[in-house]
């Protein structure tokens, strides 16, 4: 099993669709510290751009950060942050 991503970039070829569950989030094992300028550890970074799009399950809304003139939309499971998604990707 893959583990320890902290970063999946769909930019690029066109329009990107993503399709992602809270367990697919937990089982990527992001290892990272202080993200996006946060206090947030752990979290797995999708980037990309407004063609792309992302299906999200299991995850809630948990507020937005921005960061290098980047702005992102966090997701949670319970309290704990968990995903960080470039706001240009649209949410389906």
């Amino acid at each position: 099993m893959t583990r320890d991503i902290e970063t999946i970039d769909v930019t690029g070829g066109g329009a990107q669709t993503l399709t992602l569950h809270a367990l697919d989030v937990l089982a990527l094992g992001a290892a990272n510290t202080d993200v996006l300028g946060t206090t947030h550890d752990n979290v797995l970074l999708i980037a990309g751009d407004g063609a792309d799009s992302v299906a999200l399950s299991g995850l809630a809304p948990a507020g937005t950060v921005s960061f290098t003139g980047n702005d992102w939309n966090l997701f949670a499971i319970g309290t704990e942050v968990v995903l960080a998604v470039d706001s240009d990707i649209a949410l389906v």
